[in-house]
């Protein structure tokens, strides 16, 4: 927070004891009080101060009003759809309302929070409930992807997510011990390499970015297929256009 510019011979007796009673006003008083506050030798001056002070309180309250009835709104439909889940064995609709927490959270904390991580946590389960494997899987992975990037691989949530992930493999058809870790060591090397291309990109470093988006798509290729939405998304970002849908 900057204020305007100080000028001696613009701030007179009446703006200083207007800047000692705004401790006790609120926004919309402040507001008021810099509309009236005119500065006639600096106009200039005066549009950055009024500017200043009508714009941003309002905006900021109102935004941040706003996240939070979107936040508790969320928290809502993730306890409805958790307790659907849980303790009535309604997966359908449970999934209904965790898919619209995912939503909501997704549009305030992005990708990479714990909330989000949860929600998709959830989804995974309900859908491994339904024996929706290759659903379940990309949610479980989403979850975990989430929780590498914010604790790492040894942590306890992690670890959590990476069971259920071992879980919905093992349902997938992989039944050794063997099989089942190659496949979960696959998933973390292309995690690995997703980060590290997000890691360059942010960087302004493209090509390389580029190279480790290959990299993680070419493991999901070869473990897991040339469709789905994780290798979509990989390869989104890498710039390489999915493949059209057969008998196109």
């Amino acid at each position: 927070f900057t204020a305007a510019p100080w000028n001696s011979s613009v701030h007179t007796s009446r703006s200083r004891t207007t800047s000692i009673a705004r401790g006790c006003l609120g926004l919309s008083e402040i507001v008021r009080d810099c509309q009236r506050l005119s500065l006639p030798q600096h106009p200039e001056g005066r549009q950055h101060h009024h500017h200043h002070h009508q714009r941003l309180p309002p905006a900021h309250s109102i935004t941040m009003t706003d996240r939070i009835q979107k936040l508790e709104a969320a928290q809502k439909h993730y306890d409805m759809g958790k307790d659907l889940s849980w303790n009535k064995g309604d997966f359908d609709t449970a999934l209904v309302e965790l898919k619209k927490a995912l939503d909501i959270r997704q549009s305030v904390w992005g990708m990479f929070h714990d909330e989000t991580s949860k929600s998709f946590y959830e989804i995974g389960r309900a859908l491994f409930a339904k024996k929706l494997y290759t659903d379940s899987l990309v949610a479980y992975r989403r979850c975990l992807r989430i929780r590498v990037t914010l604790y790492g691989k040894f942590h306890t949530e992690t670890k959590n997510a990476d069971h259920c992930v071992r879980l919905v493999v093992q349902a997938k058809g992989l039944y050794s011990a063997r099989e089942i870790n190659e496949a979960v060591d696959a998933i973390y090397r292309s995690i690995e390499h997703e980060i590290n291309g997000d890691t360059y990109r942010k960087a302004g470093r493209n090509a390389e970015a580029q190279l480790e988006y290959i990299k993680a798509a070419g493991i999901e290729e070869y473990f897991f297929g040339k469709t789905g939405e994780i290798i979509n998304s990989i390869n989104q970002k890498a710039g390489i256009k999915t493949p059209p849908p057969p008998g196109r």
